[in-house]
């Protein structure tokens, strides 16, 4: 395994001013994966039955430079799982990573997903990174085949805990200092279409593309907000708006949140 750390690794790419704010997601969800594997590696001799998952906007290789990792240990009946995770979760806790994880077996995750949204959401942007990927394959498959079945009930929740996150966070396109990921026509609405979508909903070609158009805006933003503020958070305060302006190529900080802006109408 590499001897270099995971957040050495991560902040060359963070640093390098020759890659974009578009580009550095993928690359920092590549080097974390590169990283992940050789741990696997490492770490479990015996891979059967085991299987290391991203979630989330890791799954999605969306990684922002403030971003958690979200990861998973799906297994099939093995009894040294926990030993197992805790070779996986160490080293990253010790390099200071925030992780959402968990250690389940595939018919508990399912268990758990028929009835929790956020469990079932986030297997849909679930991703192999190490390990055994059939045992993940049938695993992803019957999350889809519980979100499709179910799908008119879940969107009555998803819906439901949109509009709560809108109270809480407003609007993008109104707002001075908005909450990129979280308010009202922000990245996570983003997602909630997406996961509509996958329980049947119908989105017109043209639309998706808008989407698509507008999500990046959003993206490339938060992205520029961790990489210049090297902290946790989403809100784009005035402050910081010229410094992101400047380096996603904005003469200055109105026509950067102008185009933010657009981007959140047309998403909302």
């Amino acid at each position: 395994m590499t001897e270099t750390s995971l957040v050495e690794l991560r902040e060359k790419i963070i640093s390098n001013r020759a890659l974009s704010a578009r580009e550095i997601p993928k690359a920092l969800s590549d080097v974390t994966d590169q990283f992940l594997a050789e741990l696997y590696v490492t770490e479990i001799q015996n891979k059967d039955g085991v299987a290391l998952v991203a979630l989330g906007g890791y799954g999605r290789s969306e990684l922002a430079p403030s971003s958690d990792l979200d990861l998973m240990l799906i297994h099939q009946d093995r009894d040294d799982i926990d030993s197992l995770a805790d070779r996986l979760w160490y080293p990253l806790w010790d390099e200071g990573f925030k992780l959402g994880h968990s250690v389940r077996s595939v018919e508990q995750t399912l268990r758990l997903a028929s009835t929790d949204l956020e469990t079932a959401t986030s297997l849909l942007n679930g991703r192999l990174v190490a390990g055994d990927s059939t045992l993940l394959q049938e695993l992803l498959a019957r999350n889809e085949e519980q979100w499709v079945a179910h799908g008119l009930d879940r969107l009555d929740e998803l819906a439901r805990n949109v509009r709560r996150r809108h109270l809480i966070s407003g609007e993008v396109a109104f707002l001075l200092e908005p909450d990129l990921k979280e308010g009202r026509g922000g990245l996570r609405d983003v997602h909630a279409i997406d996961w509509a979508v996958r329980a049947g909903v119908e989105v017109p070609v043209h639309d998706h593309e808008r989407l698509t158009e507008a999500y990046q805006v959003l993206l490339e933003a938060r992205v520029e907000l961790h990489r210049l503020s090297g902290k946790r958070g989403d809100v784009l305060l005035l402050e910081e708006q010229d410094s992101v302006a400047a380096a996603l190529g904005d003469h200055d900080a109105d026509i950067l949140m102008g185009r933010v802006a657009a981007a959140a109408r047309t998403v909302a």
